[in-house]
């Protein structure tokens, strides 16, 4: 998850967290449920291939 442990690191070189990281922060523990993350969209609309 994250793209791998390679892209976790270049965003923590360059002083970022990671969205998942920023969730963590921004969530109370136990509130977040993600579901079907690796679900793709459908959509075809607005150059979304």
């Amino acid at each position: 998850a994250g793209g791998g442990q390679q892209r976790v690191s270049a965003q923590h070189s360059k002083g970022k967290l990671t969205a998942r990281e920023r969730l963590d922060i921004l969530l109370d523990d136990g509130s977040f449920m993600e579901v079907d993350p690796l679900v793709e969209h459908r959509c075809r609309d607005f150059d979304m291939d």
